[in-house]
């Protein structure tokens, strides 16, 4: 089932990617097109769970992943994500990992270029981002009308954004991301998790790339 959803998702994330290029490209006809470029970076994670809601038996997930966008045009970029996240007695003596591939449009600004005012903080970057995508948990336990699971699969979505500062040789530290997070594990409630998520890392950017012909 994990390899049929991935599946799905990666076949998804692919046609909107090329749907993307394909804009690009389009544009590019009408005005001079600026060199693709691509972000790839590495992150440390914490996301704040709960196992159901309105009781708040709530719970830390640590982990990390990576990342790549491909940056299209003026800001607008196609973004990828692939996480693992490890919780150890989430509840009495259960365990929780999971393992999250999310993907969807992301859209990096300069406030330096909003407004004169931000000139001091001409090195910073902002973007924001929503992700779609598939969950696997595993090696856990998982309350369903058929009984208990030590595995589950479900939809996954992550919405948010983060503040990047430049340094030198195309490397970008990450100083904080910030995502709320829905997935919809069985849980025996309401089989839904509404997830606060922070994180942090390092990318590196490759200024250009080959456009596609």
């Amino acid at each position: 089932m994990l390899s049929s959803m991935c599946g799905k998702v990666l076949l998804g994330g692919a046609c909107l990617a090329a749907g993307l290029l394909s804009f690009g490209q389009q544009n590019g006809k009408m005005h001079q097109r600026p060199p693709l470029s691509m972000d790839v970076g590495v992150n440390l994670a914490f996301e704040r769970a709960y196992i159901a809601p309105g009781n708040c038996d709530c719970f830390w997930f640590t982990g990390g992943g990576t990342d790549a966008t491909l940056n299209i045009w003026k800001g607008v970029g196609f973004a990828a994500a692939l996480s693992g996240d490890h919780a150890g007695n989430a509840a009495p003596g259960i365990d929780v990992n999971k393992i999250t591939y999310v993907f969807g449009p992301r859209y990096t600004f300069l406030p330096s270029a909003l407004n004169p005012r931000f000139h001091s903080l001409r090195r910073i970057e902002v973007f924001g981002e929503t992700l779609f995508g598939a969950t696997h948990a595993f090696n856990s336990t998982f309350a369903s009308a058929a009984g208990l699971k030590a595995s589950a699969d479900s939809f996954a979505m992550q919405i948010g954004g983060g503040v990047q500062v430049p340094l030198a040789r195309g490397f970008t530290v990450r100083a904080l991301e910030a995502d709320y997070v829905r997935t919809s594990l069985p849980n025996s409630f309401s089989d839904e998790q509404n997830d606060f998520r922070l994180g942090f890392g390092i990318s590196y950017h490759v200024r250009s790339l080959p456009h596609l012909h």
